[in-house]
């Protein structure tokens, strides 16, 4: 974030696809104390929230469209989950330790058990199965099926499934490449009926080997709540 390129690569795509929310995972950098002046001409609230608690850097940062009504429902290093209308949506940027991911998984399924319609985006840092990775090492089997009993005792049902297979790269060439999909949507059944056609995809591949933005980016077919998700990695 600190180069002018993220940020140019950010405009870009909010006008091409006018998202009602825009999250960015791993600024790297504290958070502005006020909306940034690109952000205020796509239109989106001065109002925004990140999870920065210092001396902890925050990894999520979180903007909506101004005539958006937002409440926040809960916050946490790995994490921040947000109201509007009937429609609960959390955004995660889960840790690299699958140990601290359970307190995640904890976090998440306490929020799950009060609402009607819930999705969770973001980066859950770990693959639901093995073809969800291309190269490298075999994922931790703990982990994955934790990762596994967190979405089936929460009966939430990914929405990534079709586009492209791989969300993120490891930037290396050869036997050492590795292709994975951490970042996804999950969605409960109720989200599934209120939002007719709802849809969600990695829209392109992004080369890893020539830019330093690599992630996701999720798009809805739904009318009343195209939603958005960005990731970005900036080492």
């Amino acid at each position: 974030m600190k180069r002018q390129g993220p940020w140019h690569f950010i405009e870009e795509l909010v006008l091409e696809h006018n998202p009602c929310f825009l999250c960015i995972a791993e600024p790297l950098i504290k958070p502005p104390t006020v909306l940034p002046p690109l952000f205020s001409r796509l239109g989106f609230s001065a109002r925004f929230l990140h999870n920065d608690t210092p001396p902890r850097v925050g990894n999520l940062w979180l903007f909506w469209k101004d005539e958006l009504t937002v409440d926040l429902v809960d916050v946490s290093h790995q994490q921040i989950t947000v109201k509007v209308g009937n429609f609960l949506l959390s955004f995660v940027h889960a840790s690299s330790s699958y140990d601290t991911r359970r307190g995640l998984w904890q976090e998440l399924g306490s929020l799950g058990n009060t609402v009607d319609a819930w999705a969770v985006v973001g980066d859950f840092n770990i693959v639901s199965s093995v073809i969800e990775r291309r190269g490298g090492r075999s994922p931790c089997i703990t982990a994955m099926n934790e990762f596994n009993s967190f979405i089936h005792s929460n009966a939430l049902i990914d929405s990534t499934t079709y586009g492209f297979n791989y969300s993120w790269c490891n930037k290396r060439w050869g036997i050492k490449e590795c292709y994975v999909k951490i970042d996804r949507m999950l969605v409960n059944q109720k989200w599934i009926e209120v939002s007719t056609g709802w849809r969600s995809k990695i829209l392109k591949s992004l080369s890893c080997r020539t830019t330093t933005d690599c992630g996701l980016e999720l798009a809805s077919q739904a009318e009343k709540y195209p939603f958005r998700f960005r990731k970005l990695d900036t080492t």
